[in-house]
């Protein structure tokens, strides 16, 4: 049946010896910390138009007998889409479509379900009959490698910071890529927010779709308008003595596209 935009999500971790007082806190910081890193990537993958910071999957609740573990997230319907997906990926063992950071928070709720011999239960709500999906220690839960090698990429930046430095990208059609990046390159990137860089760095693609999912930027080689003015410079240098005689320029260009252009040589 509908779900109400406020009805939680459930992560539930069942066996014979599991309840929240056998469990380190910061075993459980790890798996809500996955759970949301599982979701929020996913939703972001699948809708480039949301921004993550107008996404929040928030904790709402923990409950003993077992550990439930319930997530309330604030764009219900894209994250219903993307729990389906995930839990579809679970069931089948095919994760082409999943972002392989969502498997790696995967992967990590899976540790836990070995560490303490319990199952994980993936709900969409709270009173459902039955889980979407289970993983269990032995649970497959595969993931495919990387494409690695060197890369230049122009991208916009829009925030830099962090104990250890990450640059968040804009790239075109929207998508946002965080990039790692050493101490002296993020404090120069941390000037340029805001403004459309090309960077040089060591670069990890998606086997599947070639897309870019990691970056670590090494060199910032230059704005694109620097570029841009540099090649125009250069180019006047060259070409400018063929067009040394012009006076009326829109006069020429309406000529040139009334009826071809021809230069001397």
């Amino acid at each position: 049946m509908p779900q109400q935009a406020d009805t939680p999500f459930e992560l539930k971790f069942a066996g014979r010896d599991i309840r929240p007082a056998a469990v380190r806190a910061r075993d459980l910081a790890e798996v809500i910390n996955s759970f949301d890193d599982m979701l929020s990537t996913s939703i972001l993958s699948e809708n480039p138009d949301v921004r993550r910071e107008d996404l929040v999957i928030s904790f709402v609740h923990i409950e003993d007998g077992s550990v439930h573990l319930r997530f309330l997230p604030n764009l219900r319907p894209l994250a219903l889409v993307a729990l389906q997906t995930i839990a579809t990926a679970v069931s089948t063992g095919e994760f082409h479509g999943v972002p392989r950071h969502s498997v790696k928070c995967l992967k990590t709720i899976q540790t836990f379900t070995r560490r303490h011999g319990c199952t994980a239960e993936l709900r969409d709500h709270v009173d459902a009959a039955t889980p979407l999906a289970t993983i269990d220690q032995d649970t497959d839960i595969a993931e495919l490698p990387f494409l690695e090698g060197e890369t230049t990429l122009f991208g916009e930046v829009l925030r830099v910071g962090g104990r250890t430095p990450r640059v968040m990208f804009r790239l075109s059609g929207d998508s946002v890529l965080y990039c790692d990046a050493t101490y002296p390159v993020a404090k120069v990137l941390g000037e340029k927010l805001y403004t459309w860089v090309c960077v040089k760095g060591a670069a990890k693609w998606n086997p599947e779709t070639l897309a870019t999912e990691e970056l670590s930027i090494r060199e910032i080689i230059s704005s694109p308008s620097e570029a841009l003015t540099g090649t125009m410079d250069k180019l006047s240098r060259v070409c400018s003595r063929f067009y040394a005689d012009v006076t009326d320029i829109p006069a020429y260009v309406s000529s040139i596209r009334s009826t071809g252009l021809e230069v001397a040589s």
